[in-house]
């Protein structure tokens, strides 16, 4: 406690409560077709950049802060940065049966095998946001997180090569040149940054689709069938949050194994504790019939 800012007050959690900087740039694009043709559509695409040197207004949830002589140190890009994010909705519809084009007036049997058919999508594609890199106090205080008061270090980099890649979790290799990293001294603060750009979780893609197709009985009563199908080319998408509730990661951010007074073993490894480390759920599919009276 006497290698603290303030030993008579052991309960300091950071000194940036009143300070602290943002800078976020992005480029937006969208096109839209308003309904025409039975085609209607959405397309929005966002580049940008967030760059802070505090990611939280409460200082028990700031996790940057650590020198607060030097908060030119904290500068870095955010945890909730994303450099891309794409998003498209679209929905057609057949132009055939009761409103539209052909067979408007056609019979029932008509009507009901040809018309009322439509086809409604929405894709997201998003790039992932950074992660964390962890290290220790000393190598007798390693826990980065005690209750909810980030007490961590970051560790000191020794290479710009981190040869960050998550296809390395399918060669059962580690995502990242762990030699490019080392534990600082106790009681000494890691040089490398907060985060880094190249340093992030998967990119997140996500295709839903459905089919509906609307039934005439008479003028009073109709019905709707959709099918629904979410994840349909049953993307597997990696994600870096604690599986099944356990506290590990699939990505082994920590440099440091206090257990074993030495580097982690496991630093920049993923499913190191054979878990799956999937983020999302396979394919999946509905029906639903609905009658409107």
């Amino acid at each position: 406690m006497t290698k603290l800012p303030y030993p008579h007050m052991p309960f300091v959690t950071n000194n940036f409560d009143t300070s602290g900087a943002d800078k976020y740039n992005a480029l937006q694009v969208s096109l839209q077709k308003r309904t025409g043709g039975g085609l209607t559509y959405l397309v929005s695409y966002t580049l940008s950049r967030y760059l802070t040197n505090t990611d939280s207004g409460f200082s028990t949830f700031n996790f940057r802060g650590l020198n607060p002589a030097n908060p030119n140190a904290e500068w870095s890009v955010g945890n909730n940065d994303q450099t891309h994010v794409l998003t498209m909705a679209g929905v057609y519809e057949l132009p055939i049966g009761p409103g539209k084009k052909f067979l408007n007036r056609s019979g029932t049997a008509a009507k009901n095998l040809l018309g009322g058919w439509k086809l409604a999508m929405v894709n997201y594609y998003e790039s992932g946001t950074p992660l964390q890199l962890h290290a220790c106090l000393d190598q007798f205080n390693c826990d980065p997180i005690v209750g909810n008061i980030f007490v961590g270090n970051r560790p000191n980099l020794v290479s710009s090569n981190f040869g960050f890649n998550w296809s390395n979790y399918y060669k059962g290799q580690p995502l990242i040149n762990t030699a490019a990293f080392a534990p600082p001294g106790d009681w000494t603060i890691g040089n490398a940054a907060p985060l880094f750009n190249t340093i992030r979780a998967p990119a997140y893609y996500d295709e839903d689709m459905s089919l509906s197709k609307k039934f005439f009985f008479g003028e009073r009563f109709s019905g709707e069938l959709t099918i629904q199908f979410f994840n349909v080319l049953n993307r597997m998408l990696l994600n870096n949050t604690p599986a099944n509730g356990a506290g590990i990661q699939c990505f082994d951010g920590n440099v440091w194994d206090q257990a074993q007074f030495g580097r982690s073993p496991t630093f920049g490894k993923a499913n190191f504790a054979g878990q799956n480390c999937q983020g999302n759920t396979p394919r999946r599919g509905q029906a639903e019939f609905k009658i409107y009276f």
